[in-house]
């Protein structure tokens, strides 16, 4: 290039705006074409493209995120993802009767090897801890079981981002990493003996902490985003010598998103020496989240078939905390005798709680309730994503055509919670045995209908705002009358009687 080309002279502004139209591949050439451009386009490229890195449990991935653990775009990577993906021992598609086809086979046989011996010998463990101690601004840890369409620069040919090492590994073998396939039938056997993804991920998760407990560093998120298989409750089962380098990175864990599966089997627990042992839904992830005393944000998805399972779970979390001395809040390792382990753990506390999202859930309104009033005074923001709420002790006429929804908005108006963000998301509620959706009107989008999302200072109004929008499509069947205690309009009227005393 000359020295006397525009590209050397122009403002820098001028130059980020021209580059912000070129593909992936035309940014590159670019950015290569002499030392002053590639200088001048240093930052804003590291920030695009190594901010946020995706990688597997391959050598060859591995290696590259230690690789550029130790070079100039260290400081740019906050956030690190780690795919649920591994290589396969697949069937070739043709008989090996090209030196090409061969070779592709030797490579899968080559990398499906390295892979086992990487993680049977915990080498890609050492290979982690070395990356994450080299990352002085690593803020976020993920896994996920899918591909971002995010590229920007590339979106019109369709391209995602894919974990590196994926493209080089399906070029070598002519075959994609395997991931987790849609679980079978409940209580179905090939989920366990074939694919083996549960155990899988649950090695990763607790890989991903072991390591970084072992290279010191502590960041602040840890996002768990599975659309396939969730993580099952052994993946909470954290080993007790890594307890004194894996606790200090919960400790100081300040948000925490889980996508969650349904064990086969419940624990067994019992509340006290006298009654019979009874099922502990979510044994494991209920002591791993009483280890997490700074968390400020928790998000829960539920994949379970039983919603009672759910139930009991949030029943748990929603539960005060046990009394000094009590048998609730004895620990489990010291009771003794034939009831030793066997005490269910105990509720947390999380005093530091603001955001509260829950998702793919069936909850009954007495424990929501009971969740909103144990966090209320330190909860700012609530969501709720494909949440079915059902009728309970504040509703014990299962044919009353009442609005559980509003409801519960209700309820929220009147406490004491210093609330400033919620998000009602394609949520449903329990009638007669059915399951209805609630909508709302007013709209002037489609995606609006299932949609509703207050942020502001002024709750009350907020609030009263999105009660009166929701609808039910109540079924013909029923009786015309509404339950005037949950009437829409009464909420109006309930609460301006509160403000007039």
């Amino acid at each position: 290039m000359s020295s006397t080309s525009l590209l050397l002279t122009m403002p820098l502004e001028v130059l980020l705006s021209i580059s912000y139209y070129l593909t992936t591949t035309d940014y590159c050439n670019l950015r290569q074409s002499c030392t002053h451009i590639e200088a001048s386009l240093h930052s804003s490229f590291a920030k695009e493209y190594f901010s946020k890195r995706q990688f597997i449990l391959t050598e060859f991935s591995l290696q590259a995120l230690v690789d550029i653990s130790r070079s100039k775009f260290s400081p740019y990577l906050t956030h690190i993802i780690f795919a649920a993906e591994r290589p396969v021992w697949g069937r070739p598609h043709s008989a090996a009767d090209s030196t090409a086809e061969a070779t592709r086979r030797l490579r899968m046989r080559q990398q499906y090897s390295n892979h086992i011996n990487l993680t049977s010998f915990s080498q890609d463990l050492e290979m982690l801890a070395e990356a994450f101690s080299n990352l002085p601004n690593l803020e976020t840890i993920g896994m996920r079981d899918f591909n971002s369409r995010t590229r920007f620069r590339d979106h019109l040919s369709g391209l995602e981002w894919r974990s590196y090492g994926a493209n080089t590994y399906q070029r070598d073998t002519g075959l994609a990493l395997a991931r987790p396939s849609s679980p079978g039938p409940f209580g179905s056997a090939p989920l366990y003996l074939d694919n083996n993804w549960p155990l899988y991920e649950a090695r990763l998760f607790i890989g991903l902490l072991q390591a970084l407990g072992k290279s010191g560093s502590h960041p602040k998120r840890f996002e768990v985003i599975l659309r396939t298989i969730g993580l099952y409750d052994m993946a909470f089962n954290l080993p007790r010598f890594s307890g004194s380098i894996i606790d200090p990175v919960l400790a100081r864990l300040d948000t925490l998103f889980l996508d969650l599966s349904e064990d086969q089997n419940s624990a067994m627990t019992r509340s006290g020496p006298d009654q019979a042992p009874s099922n502990c839904t979510n044994y494991f992830l209920r002591g791993f989240l009483s280890k997490l005393p700074a968390l400020s944000s928790l998000r829960l998805n539920f994949a379970m078939s039983d919603h009672r399972k759910t139930c009991d779970f949030l029943s748990w979390l929603a539960s005060p905390l046990p009394l000094p001395g009590s048998v609730q809040g004895a620990n489990n390792d010291d009771d003794g005798g034939d009831y030793a382990g066997l005490s269910p753990p105990p509720p947390v506390a999380f005093s530091s709680l603001k955001q509260l999202d829950l998702g793919k859930a069936s909850i009954s309104i007495d424990v929501l309730i009971c969740l909103v009033n144990k966090f209320q005074p330190s909860l700012q923001g609530l969501s709720f994503y494909k949440v079915t709420l059902l009728k309970g002790a504040e509703v014990p006429d299962s044919s009353a055509k009442v609005n559980l929804w509003t409801k519960a908005l209700r309820h929220l108006i009147k406490s004491s919670m210093a609330l400033k963000s919620l998000r009602v998301d394609t949520v449903y509620q329990d009638h007669a045995h059915q399951t209805l959706h609630i909508q709302f009107k007013d709209t002037t989008r489609p995606r609006s209908r299932t949609l509703s999302w207050w942020r502001g200072q002024d709750k009350e109004n907020g609030l009263k705002d999105m009660a009166n929008n929701m609808v039910i499509d109540w079924p013909e069947s029923d009786d015309e009358s509404m339950d005037d205690e949950d009437s829409v309009d009464e909420l109006d009227d309930d609460d301006d009687e509160d403000e007039d005393e």
